[in-house]
């Protein structure tokens, strides 16, 4: 029997082809998101998530890529 470890991951992104949801799954990933997509700063939230579109999520998830941050 093996024990496996737990990988938290930073953020999610839901591809729902017209629109996507970037949503924060960790302290870090909430962080991140706060600092460089501030609610009100003509960015849509919905239930936590950010909302974009295909090409906006193009780029933000490169650049969290870029920052060190994880994806589930």
């Amino acid at each position: 029997m093996t024990t496996g470890t737990l990988i938290k991951r930073d953020l999610r992104l839901d591809n729902h082809m017209s629109l996507a949801l970037l949503r924060p799954l960790s302290e870090a990933g909430k962080a991140w998101m706060k600092r460089i997509c501030p609610p009100g700063d003509d960015r849509s939230y919905y239930h936590g998530a950010l909302v974009l579109e295909p090409h906006d999520a193009l780029e933000l998830t490169t650049r969290a890529i870029d920052e060190g941050l994880t994806f589930e």
